[in-house]
């Protein structure tokens, strides 16, 4: 099928396969269409990473769709795409040649899709399908919570190793921690700290969402686990009322 043909075309992401458990879009918050350039591509980012799921749309005549999960394995800038065959409750899904196709994926707090192609696939000895390399997508924000800036001491464990940091700005989602020098970090975390009310958070896991090296420091971006909710509860309250007293006193 010719992928430029002008045939029903998903819109949004309402029927987003599989959606990640997160918190939903906000309705201010629609999704925007990206021209791909070495600035926006979600593939250049240093967070993405084989591995990541992705959800895969069928798309036939008719807006008769069939549905399934996979992986991202590799990708070439610009060429195409590399996933495991995508799956739907056990069963691989296989389809010709051209087939046209939407991929979706959550990335940075952020869900992206964008329309493609399978230009080939393979099935022995594993399941692979290629896909052509997007050019232009859709990116849909998460709702972010309050976030509140402030300097506190904090202790980063990861893969066995401990280092201590100072975080800078924290919501109940996340924080952004900063270091004197990169520290070797895994993409799962925990963290540990003192909120300045004496409420302890000690082993808060999460999960590195961006690293970024701002000259003689490195900033950590991590995005806190909802496997939490007693430790997130106590981070929420505590901005809240930081940031209730901050607009009280005009700051």
């Amino acid at each position: 099928m010719d992928h430029d043909q002008k045939e029903e075309q998903p819109k949004g992401f309402d029927h987003l396969i599989n959606k990640p458990k997160a918190e939903p879009p906000s309705e201010d918050s629609p999704a925007e269409v990206l021209v791909l350039n070495a600035e926006n591509d979600p593939f250049r980012s240093a967070t993405i990473h084989v591995g990541l799921p992705i959800f895969v749309d069928y798309l036939f005549p008719g807006n008769v769709r069939s549905k399934g999960e996979s992986r991202l394995l590799g990708w070439r800038t610009g060429s195409w795409i590399l996933a495991s065959t995508p799956e739907n409750e056990g069963n691989e899904l296989h389809f010709g040649y051209h087939s046209r196709i939407q991929v979706r994926f959550v990335l940075d707090g952020r869900i992206f899709g964008f329309n493609t192609r399978q230009l080939m696939d393979q099935q022995e000895p594993f399941g692979l399908i290629f896909l052509e390399y997007p050019r232009e997508l859709e990116q849909y924000c998460f709702r972010e919570a309050p976030r509140l800036d402030l300097v506190l001491a904090c202790t980063m464990e990861s893969a066995g190793t401990s280092v201590r940091g100072t975080i800078v700005d924290i919501s109940e989602g996340g924080c952004l921690v900063v270091f004197d020098q990169s520290p070797e970090l895994a993409e799962s975390v925990t963290l540990s700290f003192t909120l300045p009310t004496g409420k302890i958070v000690k082993g808060l896991p999460g999960s590195v969402c961006r690293v970024k090296d701002q000259g003689k420091r490195v900033h950590v971006g991590v995005h806190f686990s909802a496997s939490d909710p007693a430790q997130r509860g106590l981070i929420a309250t505590y901005v809240t009322m930081a940031l209730d007293l901050l607009k009280s006193k005009g700051g």
